[in-house]
């Protein structure tokens, strides 16, 4: 019944079952476990008023529904749904928009970051967004976004003006700090049950060629990583422009591990001081080279293919040596229990939550991410 009334109120943009818009749906997701559910039809939406309609059609009939921006979470039901409800797609949400003054970017919630950093890399701007290719702009920036420019700007909810928004009684509302200041607090961290934000407006900054890269260790090379880390940590605020991605990875062909380690810097400058604790130690091969964010973006989403079963799982801890290696320890000894599974592909990731970020999370009315500078430099 609502998939009809739908069809009626927005011809061109439901797909139901057997349709060829319908079955393409399933491969824009990352995980199996998302491509694998079969709402009832897909709702297409191409503005914020689509979107309202949709939303109070889905409420009059109290029918479940599940939005996607970039279908990149990995546990069935984040942003797809079973037989039993409507999937709204925002893919067709996809502006980017910049002011005459260059200081805003208006970016559709279905938009991907890869395709994001394309545009404004041809303008010589920035925005602060995801690292990896095809991860949405709408789940990234509503979860609070970590950015290879996080040093110099804060997370990606930091550096939003305003969000466009539909809520559950769908009304269109434009959320700043002036306008709606403790919902504005709400979407910079606060998850995406607060409503559908169709499109954000994201301050946005100069942006050349940077470099980066990814740079491969053997597994002798941990505590000297580790203290590296924890070094740039502690010491991020003297530099904001580097960041760095450390994955402790379990490598079935070599039946033992490796460290692959991203290494940017915001500024088109080789080997530059601050990650130099990293460089300066040998390494089985690297891509470090002067670029542009796109083909870093690419680069880091080429090592997380589409279409596998994935299971990720977060924990903060405050910066320290000793944790890093208790924690690589546990992992390994449970890795071995569970090392002959076919097509295991097991990763812990290190990432840096420095001071030189959350002194930004306390800008522009704050974020709810619930850390200040004063919890120090964490890993996350």
């Amino acid at each position: 019944l609502q998939c009809a009334q739908l069809a009626i109120l927005l011809p061109g943009r439901v797909d139901g079952p057997h349709s060829s818009g319908y079955e393409l749906g399933d491969f824009h997701y990352w995980s199996a476990q998302q491509s694998s559910q079969r709402p009832t039809c897909r709702v297409n939406p191409e503005s914020a008023k689509d979107v309202s309609r949709a939303v109070t059609t889905l409420r009059v009939n109290r029918c479940k529904f599940a939005v996607k921006s970039g279908g990149h979470a990995s546990f069935a039901g984040a942003s797809n749904i079973d037989a039993d409800g409507v999937a709204i797609d925002l893919g067709r949400l996809n502006q980017v928009k910049v002011s005459c003054n260059r200081k805003t970017a208006a970016v559709g919630s279905g938009r991907v970051w890869s395709s994001v950093y394309k545009d404004l890399d041809k303008k010589k701007l920035s925005v602060v967004g995801g690292r990896s290719g095809d991860i949405g702009v709408g789940g990234l920036t509503l979860g609070g976004g970590i950015s290879f420019f996080s040093g110099r700007y804060g997370w990606a909810c930091d550096m939003v003006k305003n969000y466009e928004i539909v809520l559950a009684d769908g009304s269109i509302r434009n959320v700043n700090q002036k306008s709606y200041p403790d919902l504005f607090w709400a979407l910079r961290g606060g998850g995406n049950n607060f409503g559908i934000v169709t499109r954000f407006d994201l301050n946005s900054f100069e942006q050349g060629d940077m470099w980066g890269g990814q740079t491969v260790y053997t597994v002798d090379k941990v505590p000297a990583l580790n203290e590296a880390f924890y070094n740039f940590n502690i010491n991020h605020h003297k530099d904001p422009y580097g960041a760095v991605i450390f994955a402790y990875v379990y490598t079935p062909a070599l039946n033992g591990y490796i460290v692959s380690m991203d290494l940017e810097y915001g500024k088109p400058e080789a080997n530059p001081a601050i990650l130099k604790n990293f460089t300066g130690i040998s390494s089985l091969q690297s891509s470090q080279r002067i670029t542009n964010m796109t083909d870093l973006a690419v680069e880091l989403n080429a090592t997380q293919p589409a279409g596998l079963r994935e299971t990720f799982w977060t924990f903060t801890v405050h910066n320290n040596v000793d944790i890093m290696a208790d924690i690589q320890d546990i992992f390994a000894s449970q890795m071995d229990t569970i090392a002959d599974a076919p097509g295991l592909l097991p990763a812990l990731v290190f990432q840096p939550i420095s001071t030189a970020m959350t002194t930004h999370f306390e800008s522009n009315g704050g974020n709810a991410l619930g850390i200040t500078p004063a919890d120090g430099p964490c890993g996350g």
